[in-house]
């Protein structure tokens, strides 16, 4: 299970820099094109790895104290991590521009449409890793109790 945190401690500021290094390209550009496949591609795999990591801490939200801070930066923390890739895809699927199959059609009120959940997902990008720098913080400072801060995360196994 650590492997799973550390892997997406790994991809998340991946994600983030991609996100922000593609969207200099040109458009056309075959590069932003590979790109934009791997950032979908890793963002579906971010989900399902949110997904996960939410069903474990689930599962042990008794043995897992935390404060009230630490209670609404996760909140934030994996709310966004869930919500982001559905805004990519809602790009994805309604943007002809980066590679998607347009459902919606070419019309003014799609690129209107497309171009507010491309807004959001820029914003709430930038968000996820001020929250990622909130969460390493918390995660590396001591509890209350005195308690290592990497026992409180997860199990030894």
């Amino acid at each position: 299970m650590r492997r799973l945190h550390w892997l997406m401690a790994l991809l998340l500021p991946s994600m983030v820099g991609f996100g922000l290094y593609f969207g200099s390209l040109a458009r056309g550009s075959a590069w932003k094109a590979l790109l934009l496949d791997l950032h979908a591609v890793l963002g579906l795999l971010l989900f399902v790895l949110a997904l996960t990591r939410l069903w474990v801490r689930h599962r042990l939200a008794a043995q897992l104290p935390e404060s009230a801070i630490a209670r609404f930066t996760h909140r934030l923390f994996y709310g966004l991590m869930l919500v982001l890739p559905l805004l990519g895809l809602g790009v994805w699927a309604s943007d002809p521009f980066v590679g998607g199959p347009a459902l919606l059609g070419r019309d003014v009120w799609v690129g209107n449409l497309a171009e507010r959940l491309h807004q959001l997902h820029y914003l709430g990008a930038w968000l996820l890793l001020l929250t990622l720098l909130a969460h390493v913080a918390g995660a590396f400072s001591r509890s209350r109790t005195g308690s290592h801060p990497m026992t409180r995360m997860l199990p030894p196994y």
